[in-house]
């Protein structure tokens, strides 16, 4: 794993904790860009801004773990001495589960609405 792409994926899990600060907030009204966008939560602003804020929550969460997820890999490899192509996909493997269990969790919330 090189250690560009740790830091460019840590920072994009910066971004994205970043990006759920407003939604956990419930300073995101209902609208056609950003926020947990579904026919349900449009339906009710009461259920946009519980699944919203939840979803941020999650986002924050999963966005925070990017940074220490990347760099515990970098050192795993860096100290295993693997330097090899493959390293960079398990990285953006973890990154991509990460955020993946914040959306799953998210409908899944959204579900008990």
């Amino acid at each position: 794993m090189s250690g560009m792409v740790a830091i460019i994926l840590a920072l994009s899990g910066l971004v994205v904790a970043v990006s759920g600060v407003p939604l956990l907030q419930g300073r995101v009204g209902p609208n056609p860009w950003y926020g947990m966008r579904t026919r349900k939560t449009r339906s009710d602003r009461d259920i946009w801004y519980a699944a919203n804020r939840f979803c941020g929550r999650e986002l924050i969460f999963a966005g925070l773990m990017q940074a220490p997820a990347m760099l515990a890999l970098y050192l795993a490899f860096l100290v295993a001495g693997v330097r090899a192509p493959w390293c960079d996909g398990v990285a953006t493997g973890a990154y991509l589960t990460l955020l993946m269990v914040a959306i799953i969790r998210s409908f899944a919330y959204l579900q008990k609405l």
